[in-house]
């Protein structure tokens, strides 16, 4: 099974006509408008008051002023933007205006991620990145009679619009991440589609779409000051929908009970809680880690250590690593970070994007079963040309060595390389 793990960088770098090298053509001034004001965000730029979509969505959701604010002034003196907001997780417990500007922000990040990026998708015309990156890769699961693990941190449902256009396949409910025969999807830090189901004791006024009372509404939700706990309902529900809406318990009497809808997005923190997705889907998820033959990482810096440890813990031993990035320092650091699992012995990376990446993968591979591992080295012949097959650590360019995770700083030590991956 091909792993593919997909971070903001790939949304960013979406757009075939305008990838991220793009600035380097003399036709860039065209499109710098369509670029800037629609491209989606990188993390640091999640909460800068620069896009209109931003601004309008910082209005509409006034709580978060404040947590807005002081994420905005420590990105920009230099802390990360995880560093940033975990000053404020920290003091989510004891102090009711965070735990509210915290909420604030779940209905502020559901807005910019889904506005923005389908503002984008809609700028490509449906033909991204992603949709010529589905399209190759199904071709080649099929000839090989491969499965494909899609594992995206994105909140937007750039990669699902994708998996329509290339496979027919609407996912509509939770059951759709899982059950097509080429591939699972699995998204462990939330969607913008998905939101927690919390009791709500009022009465519900807005019957009709309105997109400024349900505004309202969702203020009201977070002056309320809902727990959020692991005994909470995940429902799909799109964003456009009401949040606060009558749920039916019994069709001939009439009765019911009101019920609130929270965006179920995991707030980028150094210290994530946890995953956010189905419990069938944590379990099909790691299944499907324990069969990888192979990990491609497309515009993800492998920063979160509870995905680190996940994968450490499930992914088999001696696995292939490729890495899709726009400089080569992300593209080392991407390395670098899943070098520590352990769990990789070979490595090769591409550092002009993915959507650079996209255009330069085969329409025809391998059909050889037994060397499917090595087929995944053959999606892209511009990462040999680049950067050969390396057995070295990622951050230890000057010999062959292999990552010891049983002492804290690294022992290295030669090993023999497998001519084929075992598939």
């Amino acid at each position: 099974m091909l792993v593919v793990i997909l971070g903001a960088g790939a949304s960013y770098d979406s757009n075939l006509d305008v990838p991220v090298s793009f600035k380097d053509s003399l036709a860039f001034d065209f499109v710098d408008d369509l670029t800037e004001v629609t491209r989606p965000p990188l993390a640091p730029q999640l909460f800068e008051m620069d896009r209109r979509v931003h601004h309008e969505a910082a209005m509409a959701f006034p709580r978060a002023a404040p947590a807005l604010l002081d994420a905005r002034a420590d990105v920009r003196a230099g802390l990360s933007i995880e560093a940033a907001l975990q000053r404020l997780q920290d003091e989510f417990d004891d102090d009711p205006d965070v735990r509210a500007q915290l909420l604030s922000l779940r209905y502020y990040l559901q807005r910019v991620l889904t506005r923005t990026p389908r503002a984008w998708d809609e700028a490509a015309h449906g033909q991204t990145s992603y949709v010529s990156l589905l399209s190759q890769l199904a071709r080649w699961a099929r000839k090989v009679g491969e499965q494909l693990c899609l594992i995206t941190f994105n909140y937007d449902d750039m990669l699902e619009r994708a998996i329509e256009r290339v496979f027919g396949h609407r996912i509509a409910a939770f059951g759709d991440y899982l059950n097509h025969d080429l591939f699972r999807l699995y998204k462990p830090h939330g969607s913008i589609t998905w939101a927690y189901e919390l009791p709500w004791a009022q009465a519900v006024h807005n019957l009709f779409h309105d997109e400024r009372r349900y505004d309202e509404d969702r203020n009201k939700i977070v002056a309320s000051d809902p727990t959020l706990d692991d005994d909470l309902t995940l429902v799909w529900r799109r964003p456009t929908d009401a949040p606060l809406a009558e749920v039916r318990h019994d069709p001939y009497l009439g009765r019911g009970s009101s019920v609130a809808y929270m965006p179920a997005l995991a707030i980028p923190v150094e210290k994530k809680p946890g995953l956010i997705l189905p419990g069938e889907h944590e379990a099909a998820m790691r299944r499907d880690l324990n069969h990888a033959s192979a990990v491609l990482a497309i515009g993800w810096r492998a920063r979160e250590q509870h995905i680190i440890d996940l994968l450490a813990d499930e992914l088999p031993q001696r696995r292939q690593l490729h890495v899709v990035a726009e400089t080569e320092d992300a593209a080392r650091e991407t390395a670098g970070n899943l070098w520590r699992t352990g769990n990789f012995n070979r490595h090769a990376w591409h550092t002009r994007g993915f959507a650079h990446f996209a255009r330069s993968a085969p329409s025809t591979l391998p059909d050889q079963p037994e060397r499917r591992a090595e087929a995944v080295h053959s999606l892209a012949p511009v990462l040999r040309q680049q950067v050969p097959m390396s057995t070295k650590h990622p951050l230890v360019p000057d010999s062959v060595q292999e990552y010891d995770p049983d002492t804290e700083l690294g022992t290295y030590a030669p090993f023999e390389v497998p001519t084929v991956l075992d598939a």
